[in-house]
């Protein structure tokens, strides 16, 4: 692959369906870029202190004005389903480094 391929299947390879293997293709992968959102602090993965990724770093939302739209967004964003509750105050753990995000006001219809 030179790595510009948007398909593994795009690259060059000898054959499909090859039998006589010894060691299978193993990878690490992250992909954080602008506006990525993560929980953290949940005794859940899909529970937490909503962080998102900007300019390089990793920093938390204001809840000022928060509510269940903006928390539908937030879930919708990260592949869940369905919103259940929204917690504001620090419920679980202060954030540390910049506060990237105040006054955030969704409708509950943008799309991720």
């Amino acid at each position: 692959c030179t790595g510009r391929e948007s398909r593994l299947h795009n690259c060059s390879f000898d054959e499909w369906n090859v039998r006589n293997c010894s060691k299978e293709a193993r990878v690490s992968c992250v992909s954080y870029s602008n506006g990525h959102l993560r929980l953290i602090g949940g005794l859940t993965a899909n529970e937490g202190r909503v962080e998102i990724y900007y300019r390089g770093e990793w920093g938390t939302i204001c809840d000022r004005h928060w509510d269940f739209h903006n928390t539908l967004v937030v879930c919708q964003q990260l592949g869940y389903s369905q919103a259940i509750a929204y917690h504001t105050g620090a419920f679980y753990g202060k954030g540390v480094g910049k506060i990237w995000m105040s006054n955030v006001h969704c409708s509950g219809e943008e799309l991720r």
